[in-house]
């Protein structure tokens, strides 16, 4: 199964950790298994980057600012279509799903 996850940095936080927990069970099922990372991490905040990289994730950074930015959403729906994924796991961050929220329905009125 195909798994692209979309969240707004890799600094260490609550989602950030939650995320890397259920990456990593979800390597262990042989899950295909990818990041979407909308900005990029904070230099005084530690980046879960490494540890993601250690799990053998592909990482695309989409190097868009942190918080809304329509050019971010049409980044993620070029990526989401590129790799013909539909999300199927999402974090909890509100600002992560209305981008996927609106790439999950432009990939529908594409057909």
């Amino acid at each position: 199964m195909k798994v692209c996850h979309v969240i707004n940095t890799l600094n260490r936080g609550g989602a950030e950790t939650h995320l890397f927990d259920l990456v990593h069970q979800q390597t262990l099922k042989s899950y295909e298994v990818e990041l979407v990372v909308i900005g990029s991490d904070r230099e005084n905040i530690m980046s879960l980057e490494e540890e993601f990289k250690n799990l053998q994730i592909r990482i695309k950074r989409l190097n868009g600012p942190r918080m809304f930015n329509i050019s971010s959403y049409f980044r993620l729906y070029s990526h989401i279509k590129e790799i013909n994924t539909r999300l199927s796991t999402l974090t909890n961050l509100e600002v992560t799903l209305c981008y996927t929220s609106f790439a999950n329905l432009i990939l529908l009125l594409d057909g």
